[in-house]
Order: structure tokens, then sequence, then C-alpha cells
């Protein structure tokens, strides 16, 4: 037992390191003699200009070489053999996952012993793939608001900018992507496909959170070395996703040490002052904004053992300027005649029945409640934890002028090591810490915490000149604690007023309803979204052909915890009962000490912890099937398992075509009057012969074990400078919304996240606060779950499909410009479609029994959001592009897209995507073609640009010779 856990360990040990040669790059071509004839067995060798690492490889018996798993750089390409002049062929510059043609011409040897070859295209003649690679240079030199590498996504064809996912712009909870407040973060829709359909990998090892799919780590620009967008990809090594691959390689030290040092300013000395939130002061409000960092890089042993390193941090200072309403001394003595509300406020204790049966209450004289009747622990919970007025307006008179502060720190540190030419591996370390912190005036905080890392390594083994295997792995994970309410008074504050049990509950807080706010203490809500993932491939090249065989684990898991009481006070508690809505004050209530509700949640009852598991196995030949064909085909199959529920927790869900209630439990929780707490089930259950065990404990999202996927695709060199290209994919979305789909179902009735309760209302007994705090009801799940306003998944759901095809004409025009002009088109099903699914399958008139009557579940009620897998969309696009690479201190990419992309209701998962303003939800559910229409991320034409110009000043130019070393100009 101890040798096979010690075999175990190693085996994790060894996987657990990965590769950041993933999708590396290619140099690969054909030797020929001065006569035309194939010229085997020459030497060819491929030495990288900055480490001096060098790559060899030997032409066949058809003449064909080919030199794999290049990193990105610049290298001297050298080709040898006896009685032939050595052939050079010198600054070959390689773009990430670039698969580059060089044939090579020997010349017979005679007076010369070499020649330098200078004249090839640019041009990939190997691939169908419809991406783009943007280079490390145009990442670190293009001005990028905040610093973010999701700015340049755009600059790549049918890239769509709108996003309609959650979490659009950078915000500090675990929906958000993480960047400084009020940058511009891109969670991009790509070639008709969702916003959350994306994957990002960072040297190989995956960086996303797929909680609401975003980056987990946001990479320094200055420690990027370059950029792809992967799409329509005929390589199966990308997949998991309909939408596309994001891949980013990080710098690599060299055999020179070199630094670079950057800091970014932006304050309000270089503001105007605005007329509204500065009228009260002769110039704008203080603003810092600060990103400094440094990067570091260079040898550790010459030619084989290489670092790279880099600080960044950002420091953010900026006032709120929110306006809003907070008591006032008149309000808190219970003197409401002039507040702001401008209601009659009625006793609630002197509610009785009129000579009709009506319910009636008498008005307070004056608007004013006697002192006597004033709670004293509410009085001074508002004296002690509400802010107070600073401003004199009818409707405002609260101004949040204190500074709030967002900070950041990150560091990354990267190994690289070369044992020998069969044996190199990678290691990479990389966190951010950052801290957000909002001040609600001078007493209260708002705050977040988040602590992303992302790290791994991989290890690149030549087993022989023919057969590589590369190995990779890593964990993404974003820890979060976020809407953590404080206050100076603290907890202690809390329990002089005579408050009971905050400390279980992490605080208390007081929820009034418009014009007020919430006031109080919550406590921590820790989030995290780890991802781990380990792969291998084996690539053997046999002649023409060059085979891969691979595979993924992918472990997506969940863990949150929520703390918190909260008590909520609403008009009508001192409303008038025949005039509702006109009448009472929230307020006054809460001076009353009569909440209208409660909630709460305690960390036993509150605490989410799962993981989903996909497997991932794929298989592709790369057929050279002559000088100028070259096909690739294969097929992937990605598994995705059901979840595993890591605290014990139980799952439920409805399952409308059947009219049952799933429970998700190794059996049947007992009755609730038996346990007395949750989960359980309650003894007078409507329709109790429905609530019914699933046929697995953890039931959802169900394994899926269909989504094969099979690619095709072939380059084909028309001549020197010109490719036609095309292909075919089925693509399977079988990772992005695994997680949010899970939760949920977990945790649900028979369980109970927490309790909740309704108070005082209309005739009941009154119910004060003092009467509840601290005894509160056992957590107990509701009486039916019938009626339950709920998120639900269909029990059979499927993973979302995608039909990919294009065809692409690229054509080199100069030694440095290239355009193209491509089709590309999508059919997507399977997709999720969300909306009332147990509303009245036809509309019309009729009593709530008639209607009742048209619901597919006729007994349950119709507030249950209902996921399915029927939604269906299409996307065809014309694709423009003209790119010209670095030379003469210049390059350029322009990009055009004319697209349209439609679909019938299923633009985002869960009813809760369609960007600003607006949720996806169906109008009418139960006819989806009635639904149809653009989706909500379609931009009909879309160009963007991106310039990099070296202007001739500085160091080596023609100008300011001993000025700073460059200078130059960019737009993006």
């Amino acid at each position: 037992m101890k040798r096979v856990c010690k075999h175990a360990l190693s085996l994790a040990l060894w996987l657990a390191v990965g590769s950041e040669l993933l999708g590396a790059s290619e140099i690969f071509g054909i030797v020929w003699d001065s006569t035309g004839s194939a010229l085997p067995h020459a030497r060819i060798t491929a030495s990288n200009t900055e480490t001096g690492i060098e790559h060899r490889s030997e032409s066949g018996e058809s003449g064909r070489y080919s030199i794999p798993f290049l990193k990105q750089g610049t290298y001297r390409l050298s080709v040898r053999s006896p009685g032939f002049m050595i052939t050079t062929v010198p600054d070959v510059t390689l773009d990430a996952e670039q698969q580059l043609r060089i044939d090579v011409t020997l010349l017979v040897a005679a007076v010369a012993e070499s020649i330098q070859v200078t004249d090839m295209t640019s041009l990939d003649t190997a691939s169908a793939e419809v991406g783009e690679t943007v280079p490390g240079n145009v990442i670190r030199d293009l001005p990028l608001n905040g610093r973010n590498f999701t700015q340049l996504l755009t600059t790549a064809t049918g890239v769509t900018p709108v996003s309609s996912a959650q979490g659009a712009g950078p915000g500090t909870t675990d929906a958000d992507p993480t960047g400084i407040p009020g940058s511009r973060v891109l969670k991009p829709a790509l070639h008709g496909q969702q916003n959350r359909s994306v994957i990002y990998y960072l040297d190989g090892i995956v960086n996303t959170d797929f909680r609401v799919t975003t980056y987990g780590y946001l990479p320094s620009i200055d420690l990027l070395e370059s950029m792809r967008v992967h799409a329509h990809s005929d390589k199966v090594e990308w997949g998991g996703v309909t939408g596309g691959v994001i891949t980013l390689a990080s710098k690599s030290g060299t055999n020179e040490f070199r630094g670079s040092m950057f800091s970014f300013v932006r304050n309000s000395a270089f503001d105007a002052r605005d007329p509204f939130k500065d009228a009260n002061s002769d110039g704008p409000a203080p603003f810092r904004q600060n990103q400094f960092g440094v990067t570091y890089g260079g040898r550790i042993v010459r030619n084989q053992t290489f670092f790279s390193a880099g600080y960044e941090a950002w420091r953010y200072r900026k006032p709120t300027q929110s306006l809003g309403r907070v008591p006032t001394a008149e309000e808190l003595a219970g003197d409401f005649s002039n507040s702001v509300i401008g209601q009659d406020i009625f006793d609630p204790l002197s509610t009785s029945l009129d000579a009709v049966g009506n319910h009636v209450r008498a008005r307070f004289p004056g608007n004013r409640i006697p002192g006597p009747m004033l709670s004293r622990r509410m009085q001074g919970f508002f004296e002690a934890y509400a802010e107070r007025p600073n401003l004199v307006d009818p409707v405002s008179n609260f101004m949040n002028s204190a500074s709030s502060a967002d900070d950041a720190d990150s560091l990354q540190v990267k190994v690289d090591h070369r044992f020998s030419d069969k044996h190199s591996v990678f290691g990479r370390w990389s966190q951010m810490a950052r801290n957000s912190v909002e001040r609600i005036g001078q007493k209260a905080t708002d705050g977040s915490e988040m602590v992303a890392r992302n790290f791994g390594g991989g290890w690149t083994h030549v087993l022989s000149p023919k057969v590589v295997l590369n190995l990779r792995g890593g964990v993404a994970r974003r820890d979060f604690r976020f809407n953590v309410q404080t206050h100076v008074e603290g907890l202690d504050g809390l329990s002089q007023l005579g408050f009971r049990d905050t400390d279980r509950f992490g605080g208390l807080q007081v929820a009034l309803t418009s014009p007020w706010g919430v006031s109080g203490i919550r406590g921590a809500a820790p989030r995290r979204n780890p991802t781990f993932n380990v792969a291998g491939d084996l690539t053997v090249m046999m002649g023409s052909h060059t085979l891969k065989l691979g595979g993924q684990w992918m472990g997506v898991e969940r863990f949150q915890r929520n703390t918190h009481q909260v008590f909520r006070f609403a008009d009508r508690v001192t409303g008038d009962p025949q005039n509702p809505g006109m009448t009472g004050a929230s307020l006054a209530s809460a001076l009353l000490g009569l909440p209208s509700s409660f909630d709460g949640i305690l960390p036993h009852d509150g605490t989410v912890h799962f993981r989903v598991p996909t497997y991932s196995a794929y298989a592709q030949d790369e057929w050279r099937a002559s000088s100028r064909l070259t096909l690739n085909y294969g097929v992937r199959f990605d598994y995705s398992q059901a979840a595993t529920i890591l605290n014990g927790g139980l799952m439920g869900g409805i399952d409308i075509d059947r009219q049952i209630w799933l429970v998700g439990a190794p059996s049947m929780p007992a009755d609730c009057s038996q346990t007395g707490s949750s989960p359980c089930i309650p003894e007078e259950v409507p329709h109790r012969d429905r609530v019914v065990l699933a046929d697995r404990p953890n039931y959802l999202p169900n394994p899926v074990r269909d989504n094969w996927g099979p690619r095709i695709g072939a380059a084909y060199r028309m001549d020197d400078g010109t490719v036609l290209r095309g292909g075919y994919g089925l693509y399977w979305d079988a990772l992005t919304s695994n997680s949010q789909y899970t939760q949920h179902n977990v945790n649900t009735w028979p369980a109970s996240r927490g309790f909740s309760g309704k108070a005082n209302g209309l005739g009941n007994a009154p119910q004060f606060i003092a009467d509840l705090e601290g005894n509160f009801p056992a957590v107990l799940p509701a009486a039916s779950p019938w009626d339950l306003d709920t998120w639900s998944n269909d029990p059979e759901r499927k993973n979302a499909l995608s039909h990919q095809w294009h065809v692409e004409l690229q054509r080199q025009l100069t030694d440095q410009l290239m355009a193209s002009a491509a089709y590309v088109g999508s059919a997507n099903r399977r997709g999720e479609y969300s909306g009332l699914g147990n509303s009245a399958t036809e509309p019309g008139p009729g009593t709530p029994t008639e209607v009742d009557a048209r619901r597919p579940f006729p007994d349950a009620g119709g507030g249950t959001f209902y996921s399915r897998s029927i939604g269906e969309s299409s996307y065809h696009a014309l694709q423009l592009k003209a790119r010209r690479r670095f030379a003469e201190d210049f390059q350029m990419l322009l990009s055009y897209t004319w697209s349209k992309s439609m679909d019938n209701g299923s633009s985002g998962w869960f009813a809760a995507e369609n960007g600003p303003g607006g949720s996806s939800a169906a109008q009418n559910y139960h006819d989806p073609d009635s639904n149809r229409s653009v989706s909500s991320y379609n931009i009909p034409h879309f160009l963007s640009l991106y310039s990099v110009y070296e202007l001739p000043l500085g160091k080596g130019k023609r100008y300011l010779r001993r000025g700073p070393g460059a200078w130059l100009l960019a737009h993006v």
C-alpha cells in the first residue's frame, strides 16, 4: 500500500507539471537539391538567437522536415548535407503558435561553403484555423486603459465587444473580472457564440474562472510575449467551448539581463469640476490613480537556465460622491411632520375592524410618534450606525464624499530549464492580491478582498527525433471575501444596545425601503472558484503525417459561504390599510421596532461546495499530402461528469415534464417532525407522492457522454503568396456553465440555505424585533416546493453544440503585408433556453383556476425559471483583414467584420444575461420560434485598427541619438 501511495504521489507530481509549449510554433518544409529533387538526411538546426538553445531535425526520404515545439522568438535556420553548401536563413521570426513553411534548396559545394537565404513568406500554409496573434511588442506598446489585455481581443475579426454576460465590467465580486476601477474589460462574443463560451490559458495552464467565465489572474502586459485568439480551429487540442480559446504566453528570460520600469498617473489635476457633484466646492473631487511596476529577467546558467520576474501594482483613491437619504434628528425623535417621504403614518397597534369588517387604523396626530412608543433599541441603532445628514437638499440629505480605496499588488516569477536536447521544463507562479474598501461616510465601510493565483509548469521530453511527449498542468484560483460591511462601533456596539447572537451571525443589518437604505454590519461572504487542469499529448511524426494523441482533466470547483441576518421594515406596517402605497414610512416602522420580514443564514446552512470534472481526449493527423496541400483531421471527445458535492449537501429540483420534485440524496430525508432540522420533509407537503428520489444523489448536471466532435481542415498553397483554407468542426460547450447550473440545485428544498419569515401581517398580533431577534425558528424547508420561485434545470439537459465552417483566401501582397477575406458561419443547437417554464402554454383570459389548468404542471406555481437545452442560433459573417508585420519601424492590423447573429432567446445563460438593462428570458416560453431575433451581442459592422510606429528618434535613430531609446506613436 505504501508503494502504491508513493507511485500515486509521483504520478501526481509528474502530471501536475504542464508545458507552455501547448500549441507552440513550428518550422517545416522540404529540402531540395539544385535539380529539384528531394534531398533526404539533411541536417536542419534552428537556433534561438536570444537563448542560444538549438533545436535539430533531419529531412526524411521525401526531403520533408519538421521542427515542432518552438517558442515565439527569432531563429537562425541552418541546413547542411555532405557535398552541399551550408544554407542559412537568418532572422526567422516566429509568432506564437505559428506554422511557418521554409523550403530550402541546397547548392553543390564549389568555391563558397555557405549561402544565406533572405526571401521567404510568412503565410501559414499548414492550418485552416480562423484566428489572430497579437505579438508581445504590440501588447506592450499600445495604449490600454487599465493595462488590460482583453482590450486587444477585438483586433481579431469576428470578435464582438458587447458583453451580454454577468460581470460585464471590472468589479470585486466573483461575478466580475479583475481590473482597476473604471478600466475597460472585455468579455467578448467570438464568432456568434455566447460571451461565456471562452477559455483562457496562460503558458498552457488554465487561467479561467468558470463561475462566469473570465480570466482568473490578470497578467501584467509587460510580462506577456504574445496572445492568440483560437476560433474555428482544425486543431482538436483546442476545445471544451463553442466560442474560442484565448492563449497567452508569458516572457521567458534570455542570455542577456534585461529589465524595465513603468509608471502611469491619472488624478484630479487633469479633471474638470462636476457642476452637480462638485456644486459646493471650488474644484473637482480629489482623485488619484497610479499604476507602476518593474520587470527583470536573464540567465541563471547560460544557454540552459533562465528566469523572468515582475511586480505590478495600482493605487486608486476616489470618493463615490453618491447621494442618498439618511434619518434626520427629527425623524429619529418620531417627528415625521416634515419628512421627505411626505406620507401620513398610522399606529399599527390601533388596528381594528370597522362595521363592515375592514381593517382600519388611527393616524398618529401630526405625524408624530409618541415618545413612549419608540423603541430605544432602534433609536440607539440609528444614532450609532446610520450616517448624519451633510447636505441641505429637498431630496438627498447625504453625500458620501469619503475617499474609497482600491489597491492591488501582483507578482510573477517564471523559470525555464533545459536539461538536454531531450528534456526541458518550466515552472511559473503568478499572484495578485487586491483590497477594495468603499467608505460610507466617516463610520462604515463596504469592503472586498480578492487573491488570484495561477501556477503550474510543464515538461517536454523528446523520446526520439520523431516522437515528443508533452505534459502540462496547473491551478487557477480566485478567493474572495466581499460585501463585508463594517462599522467603527463594531459588534460590541450592537451587544450594548441589547441585540443578541450578533457574533454568530457576524453582525446585524436593518433594511429600509426608499428613500432610505441599509445600515449595520454584515458578516463575510467567502467565495472561491478554483480550476485544476492536468493534460498531456504525444506527437509522432511519420513521413508526411504528424499524429497527435492527447487528453485533459479539468476540475471546476465552487465554494461559497454566507453569514448574515437582516431585519426588513416596510411602509405598510405604519400605513393606512385602506390606502396602501400612499401612506406609512419604513423608518417609522423601524422606530416602533415592528419588522415586515426577516432572514438570515449561518455557515452550516449557507455553505455550497462542489466540483464538476470534465475529461477530454483527442486524436489528430496533420497530413502534408503534397508540397501544396495540407490536411488536418481529427476527433475530440469531452465527457462532462456529474457533480461531486464536497460538503455533504443534497440537491433538489423540479421536473416539469414528469410533474415531480426530484431529491438528490442517498435516501429520502425524514419528516421534519422527527428531525426538527433541515433537510427534512414537511408532514403536510401537498402531493407528497410526487416527491421522489433521483436515480443518483448528484443528479444535476447530468453526465453528458455524446460530445463527439469531428473536425477537418485543409490549406492549399495556390502559389508562393496565396493560400486557400477552409474547414468544418463540431464543437461542444462542455465546461463553461456547469458551475452555475449545479449551484441552482444544491441545498434546495427539502434542504434550506437559511431562514426567512414574515412578520406583522395585517390583522396579526404585533411582533417586535425584540421578540424575534435571538429567537429565530429552526431552519426548516418551506411547507411546499410547488410554489417556490426557483431556478431549476431540465434533468435531461445536454451540452450546447455548434456546427462551424469557414473558407478563407489569404494573399501575401508584399514581404510585410498580408490581406485575407473569409466567410465564417455556424449553426448552433441545444443551447440554454430559459424562462418561466410553468407558465400557461396558451395565452388568454381566465380565472386563476383556468390559467393553472393550462400550465404544464397544473399543481405547481408559475414562478419557476426553467432551463432547457432547446436554444438555437446561427451566425454568418464576411471577415476582412490586412496585417503588416513589423518592418521599417511600423506595423498594423486592420480588421473588418460584417455579420449577423440570430437566436430564439438564448443569447445568455440563466435568463440573467442580456447586456445592460434586461433579462434574456423568453417572452413566450412555449413558442421558441416567436422569440427569434438578433442576438443581444449582435453588431452588424465592426471595424478595428491598431498601429505601432517607432519614430526616427532616440538611440540608434536618425534624430535625438543621445535621447531615450525609443519614441513611439501607437493607436488602437
